[in-house]
């Protein structure tokens, strides 16, 4: 079998086994993410608790970038727009924890407003998947974007910072 019967989702060894791992894999992080986005929203901004939470939110959407990668490779031509996705996704979670790391301008309202974009896009892909009209979506986007702009006006009118009871971040770590 050539590489493209391997990765054109039209037969080939193992393609059928490595589309349901990566699907499982895919799924799994994608639900991780969606639990854990009330959970960062709730938590008070700066402790330790939305730091850790905020780490795994990233790993998840890591993982679900990686995963949606993987099965573009498998099935290029009926996936290659969620490659699109899980670039931009990733883009805006990795922008928003860098800003507040401080390794980017713009502090905590970067950080709130690339998360929240981040969090947007999570919902948005999960309901695009799995509801059949556009204008579901296309509400998700609206009234996550509404949400995130009263976010960072919050964000910007407290300064969060970070205390020290949530700890020192490695520079290694999300």
């Amino acid at each position: 079998m050539s590489w493209t019967g391997l990765c054109d989702g039209h037969g080939g060894w193992g393609t059928d086994m490595a589309r349901g791992i990566l699907l499982a894999l895919h799924i799994a992080c994608g639900a991780a993410g969606l639990l854990l986005i009330p959970v960062i929203a709730l938590r008070e901004k700066g402790t330790r608790a939305h730091v850790l939470t905020g780490r795994a939110f990233v790993y998840a959407l890591r993982g679900v970038a990686l995963t949606a990668v993987g099965l573009v490779l498998l099935e290029p031509r009926r996936l290659w727009p969620f490659l699109l996705v899980a670039v931009f996704s990733v883009g805006l979670g990795e922008t928003g924890r860098l800003a507040i790391r401080g390794r980017i301008g713009g502090g905590t309202t970067r950080h709130v407003g690339m998360m929240g974009g981040a969090c947007i896009a999570f919902v948005t892909a999960v309901t695009a998947v799995n509801v059949p009209s556009p204008f579901a979506w296309i509400g998700v986007v609206v009234i996550g974007s509404v949400l995130v702009r009263v976010a960072v006006r919050r964000a910007a009118v407290r300064r969060v910072a970070v205390p020290s009871s949530a700890g020192p971040r490695p520079a290694d770590e999300p």
